[in-house]
Parts: structure tokens; sequence; C-alpha cells
């Protein structure tokens, strides 16, 4: 498993592999409903809150967009020369949004893949996006966490957190940030109080390498669920 998510009201988990293929498995009923063959090297993949498109990301500097009905239609879509770093679906504004090791942040209609705006203003390399609340949060390679507004798209302020080497970070339903390091800890944040709240992972002695929330799923790299 290269990668996997799971649907908002968690009928369907969606997981790729490094071979190319893309499988919809429904968790109501236990069975698979459609497997893609891409013939691509698959690296993240991420569901839409609608359950009406697919995202993937594939040799690592290009996007697969996929609508679902009627019938898994899928195009290919590179908005970046370089490495894409990550990239994420902004549910509630019906966009998607890259980054790359150019250092350029790309908002793009999810609906027909034009690009809406694209900023290169980043002086270091980011690895990780995240959106919450009109905000976007990016983490640079030096475990730098800036926040962004993205109502007028500037620079806000920084998050300092002093936790040791960042693997991942996801916000949960109650807009705590929750974060896992190299130590193996699950880390939550919370930004009202400024407050680290450290829990052992308690079920795996590996580092945690992927967060999903609706029902709370970590994933190692053993492709362990």
């Amino acid at each position: 498993i290269s990668s996997f998510d799971l649907s908002e009201d968690n009928k369907v988990l969606v997981f790729s592999d490094y071979k190319g293929n893309i499988i919809f498995l429904s968790l109501i009923y236990y069975r698979i409903l459609k497997k893609i063959e891409t013939n691509q090297m698959l690296i993240s993949i991420k569901i839409t809150s609608s359950i009406d498109r697919v995202l993937a990301l594939y040799d690592k500097s290009n996007i697969i967009n996929i609508q679902i009905y009627p019938n898994f239609n899928y195009k290919l879509f590179n908005y970046h020369n370089v490495l894409i770093t990550d990239f994420i679906i902004i549910n509630d504004k019906n966009i998607y949004v890259t980054i790359g090791l150019d250092n350029k942040i790309v908002f793009i209609n999810l609906k027909n893949n034009n690009i809406l705006r694209a900023l290169n203003n980043f002086q270091s390399y980011v690895s990780k996006i995240l959106y919450n609340d009109n905000y976007l949060y990016t983490l640079s390679f030096d475990d730098e966490i800036k926040v962004w507004d993205l109502k007028n798209l500037r620079f806000k302020k920084y998050l300092y957190l002093d936790i040791g080497t960042i693997i991942d970070l996801k916000f949960n339903s109650k807009n705590m940030l929750v974060i896992s390091n190299i130590n193996k800890e699950i880390i939550e944040r919370d930004l009202v109080n400024n407050n680290n709240k450290i829990t052992n992972t308690g079920i795996y002695p590996e580092k945690i390498d992927t967060i999903k929330f609706n029902k709370v799923i970590y994933s190692n790299y053993k492709n362990e669920i």
C-alpha cells in the first residue's frame, strides 16, 4: 500500500499501490467496488468529501484526477516541473492545492483542473500542507510551520513546537493539530491554549508515517493499518 484515504461518511476506503492500482473498497459490504489500473507509480491518494472525485499523485510530479461517476474517468495533469511534495483538497471551496520543490503553491479548480492562482514566495522547501478554518499550514523540511490566511494568501505567523523531527500532521474534528514524530509519539497541539499533549502510540513500535481522520486510522511503513 502506497497511500489510502477514507470517505467522510466512513463508507468507502480507497487505497493505491506502487504498481499503479487504485482500489475502492466498500466498508458497508466489505467488497471491492472498483479497481483502476493506471500503470503509474502512485505515491499519495485523497478522496473528496462528496465521494465524486479522487486525486492521486503519480511519478512524484503529476496528478491524476478521477471522476468517479458515472464511469471512473481520469485525466493526468502536471503543475510542477519538479517533485510534488504534497497536495490537499479543500472541499468547501472546490479547489485542490499542490506544492513542489520549485517552492510554488498552485491553487486548482477541482472540477475543470484550471489553475486559479500560483504563489512563488517560499524560501525553503515545503514537505506538508494542511487546511483548517480558512488557514493554510505549511511544514518545511527544517520542521518550521507557517500559518497563511487563505482569504488574502498572506503569511500570518509561525508555530513553534520543539517536539523533534515531524513525520506527519493532521487536524482532528476538535481542531487539534495531531502530529507524529520520529520519537514514535503522537502529539496533540491545542492551538488555542498552545498546549502539547504527548500520547504514546501504544500499538506499533515503529514510527507513525501517516495519520488519517474520520475514525482514527494510523498506518506505518510496513503497510499495516
